[in-house]
């Protein structure tokens, strides 16, 4: 029985190693995204300890059945069309008659209870520690299943609508009014009711637009956190590039989080803004 298990476990290794050679192949992007043993959408293995091109050394670690490895994130997960419509958007939200938003989920308000004293503490503890404010975590529960990464692409949605138009207008002007149109049309897509999670250091997003848009960004710097970020319209008619630095300010009452940094955006025939 024991050599029986072996021989499985083997087996189910090699077969590893061939899935990981060809994985340039286009067939092989849902890699790992299915059990390769077991019944449970979850776990890759009952036998193995990681998955194919893990980080995680085959070598050093042995399987443990509290730890075992996670499927991938299947291509329908990562690459799903983005909400458009302001009232799926604004879902959860109530306009204030003075301007602004009021979030009325129930659900949000209750994660986000209790917020501001858990992060009073942080913070008590962080200046006696010398460990610095961008040391301070934000609880899992008050997070959306998304990386602050990924999330900055929201306010970007309107690039195929304005930035196209103005790298085929010649007018300075009217090029300038539809770059500011761009900044301000995509503020009302990146307000959602949870915060998202903080991304890793070398943590990468590769995305596009119907239009061919391509959308590269990578957490470059720790602290202070600093996303690096660059869009290139289809058929390079513009490329936008610049960074953000992730900031966070709170009092008793509040918790504000902001994304400050420099946008540069040069045109086909020149034009630099």
């Amino acid at each position: 029985q024991k050599m029986k298990e072996e021989e499985k476990k083997k087996m189910v290794i090699n077969q590893v190693i061939s899935q990981s050679v060809i994985i340039a192949k286009p067939q092989y992007f849902s890699l790992a995204t299915n059990p390769l043993d077991g019944n449970n959408d979850l776990i890759y293995s009952q036998i193995i300890p990681c998955a194919p091109l893990s980080n995680t050394s085959k070598k050093h670690i042995k399987y443990h059945r509290k730890m075992p490895p996670p499927t991938y994130l299947k291509e329908n997960e990562i690459n799903w069309a983005q909400k458009i419509e302001s009232q799926d958007i604004l879902k959860g939200f109530q306009v204030t008659p003075h301007g602004g938003l009021l979030c009325v989920d129930p659900e949000s308000i209750s994660r986000q209870k209790g917020m501001t004293l858990e992060f009073i503490k942080q913070a008590t503890f962080n200046v006696f520690k010398k460990g610095g404010f961008h040391r301070m975590t934000q609880p899992a529960r008050v997070c959306q299943a998304r990386s602050a990464l990924d999330t900055i692409l929201d306010a970007w949605k309107m690039a195929p609508v304005y930035l196209n138009r103005a790298a085929e207008t010649s007018d300075p002007i009217i090029r300038m009014k539809l770059v500011v149109t761009f900044a301000i049309s995509g503020l009302y897509c990146s307000i959602p009711l949870l915060g998202p999670l903080f991304p890793l250091l070398g943590e990468t997003v590769e995305a596009s637009f119907e239009d061919g848009t391509k959308i590269y960004c990578e957490h470059a710097n720790y602290e202070p956190a600093t996303c690096n970020f660059l869009l290139m319209g289809p058929g390079d008619i513009y490329k936008m590039w610049g960074h953000y630095n992730f900031t966070t300010t709170f009092s008793m009452t509040n918790l504000k989080r902001h994304q400050i940094g420099p946008h540069y955006i040069r045109f086909a025939d020149g034009g630099f803004i």
